[in-house]
């Protein structure tokens, strides 16, 4: 394998299902590394030391490189629609790749089930170094002595006992053609390399135990195939949950073995909600495609995933994508869990939302909901509408929900909407506002507010108990815009329309 200069990340998701915040951030860490293409320097020793110290690639400046792989070895779950919808969901969220399954690239197959010839290749280079050794252990052998190191308060790991076959009693059952999966030999010594956000790591290699490289069934397993595929790819930098922190001295011990160089390990926090329980990747709410559905903005949502497990040393919060890429810091990281605060995504996705022009939010709100273009009015009006209501909104599904209030149709009315429209005082604001609006034209909805100050005076009503019953009865909302934005958008035929249930409905 050459060596780079160049900064080259990976992103390497398995299509068995939607892709998840966890994995939307990773993808995006490993994207601002790439795209920020300045000088990266790595830490002092990326590598694994124990004898011969192997240092990371260094990086000097140029343009880096983003690599989508699929890791589709998981044949019975990984789904084409899995993958489609991963791709998908990462160009909405603005990601994009240089090589990857789609559009190639120099250092393919770019799925792990087109890669076999790879593994092959690595496993032969190991076996001719003699690292590989084979294990005839039955899964009902490994689990006891899994469950009774368990009980001696040891952590589990592999202990031996097919490493300790005589060359003949090997030599038996391969020709007997006993099933049997191959196991690296764990050299003695300890393992010492420096993660760029945990900081130096030390294990013993014999605590490790001789782990698995190739499966019964004569498939890779994890540890070997990532080895191979960051290697063959030229990665220089591999950014990953920390959950795969216990992978890498094994990972470490398989690239010293097949000569490969040791790329920059980063692994960053895992998610976690405020009571400290870990975002599962298997509920659907924490799924971009969710997100995208329920109306949040790529932009929002972006920003969002930069800031979990990273901050901005003077505490900025709002990041376009140029600012995100001058600003983020690997080295900012933190190690520590990363707690979810899902009401900043909320806030986030607010300012972005007021930010847009009536023609990006219209876009973004077909992109959420394609039936919803078919509602949704053009031109003078749709921009009146969207610069009314948009300070009242959170998600597009709130601009959305606000356009439903101008289209002719009976509006729910709760018991404390009923109730209210039994008092006196209500009645005679809203019937008063009728007889007003009935004799005026179309531009009479203009000028309720008006309207409203005389209704006001010639009653003696003022305030909350002037303008509720008029908010609620039109709107259906306790708050909201101002009654002068909104109420040229309904017209006065829609006005008279919600006048009359609303009166008709108590008498």
């Amino acid at each position: 394998m050459a060596a780079t200069a160049r900064v080259r990340t990976r992103f390497a998701p398995s299509p068995t299902g939607n892709l998840h915040l966890g994995n939307a951030r990773t993808a995006l860490f490993n994207w601002l590394l790439a795209r920020q293409a300045a000088d990266l320097a790595l830490p002092p020793a990326c590598g694994v030391s124990g004898g011969q110290e192997h240092r990371g690639r260094g990086v000097t400046k140029g343009s880096g490189a983003f690599i989508l792989r699929i890791e589709d070895t998981d044949r019975e779950r990984s789904t084409p629609e899995a993958e489609q919808t991963i791709l998908e969901d990462l160009r909405w969220l603005g990601i994009d790749w240089d090589e990857g399954p789609d559009c190639g690239g120099a250092y393919g197959p770019y799925r792990q089930s087109d890669r076999g010839a790879h593994y092959a290749a690595a496993l032969e280079t190991l076996q001719r170094g003699e690292r590989l050794y084979p294990c005839f252990c039955t899964p009902e052998q490994l689990e006891a002595e899994r469950q009774a190191m368990l009980r001696r308060g040891l952590a589990p790991r592999y202990g031996g006992t097919c490493r300790q076959l005589r060359s003949s009693e090997r030599a038996a059952k391969l020709a007997a053609g006993a099933p049997h999966a191959l196991r690296f030999l764990t050299p003695p010594g300890r393992l010492r390399w420096e993660d760029a956000i945990h900081g130096p790591q030390e294990v013993d290699g014999p605590t490790l135990g001789d782990f698995i490289v190739q499966r019964s069934d004569g498939s890779p397993t994890y540890n070997l195939a990532v080895v191979v595929d960051d290697s063959d790819m030229v990665i220089s930098h591999v950014v990953r949950g920390d959950d795969h922190l216990p992978n890498t001295p094994r990972q470490l011990l398989l690239y010293a073995a097949l000569g490969a160089p040791v790329p920059c390990f980063a692994h960053v926090p895992l998610l976690v909600h405020a009571d400290q329980r870990p975002l599962s990747k298997r509920d659907a709410s924490t799924s971009l495609r969710s997100y995208r559905r329920e109306g949040y903005l790529a932009s929002a949502l972006r920003n969002f995933l930069a800031l979990l497990g990273w901050s901005h040393p003077e505490g900025e919060e709002v990041f376009d994508t140029a600012a995100l890429l001058a600003r983020f810091d690997l080295a900012r990281v933190r190690s520590s869990p990363a707690t979810v605060p899902w009401h900043k995504l909320r806030w986030l996705n607010a300012t972005y939302l007021r930010r847009l022009d009536a023609a990006a939010a219209r876009q973004a709100l077909v992109a959420c909901d394609p039936e919803a273009a078919a509602r949704l009015p053009g031109g003078a009006r749709w921009e009146t509408f969207v610069h009314a209501v948009r300070q009242n909104c959170e998600t597009l599904r709130d601009l959305l929900a606000w356009w439903r209030v101008f289209e002719a149709a009976p509006l729910p009315l709760p018991e404390s909407v009923r109730a209210m429209l039994r008092e006196d005082t209500a009645r005679r604001v809203l019937h008063s506002l009728r007889a007003g609006l009935a004799q005026g034209d179309e531009a009479a909805c203009a000028g309720i507010p008006e309207l409203l100050r005389d209704i006001g005076r010639e009653h003696g009503i003022k305030g909350k108990a002037l303008y509720r019953p008029v908010r609620l009865v039109l709107t259906g909302r306790e708050h909201g815009p101002e009654l002068a934005a909104l109420l040229p958008l309904m017209g006065r035929a829609l006005a008279l329309q919600r006048l009359d249930e609303a009166l008709q409905h108590e008498e």
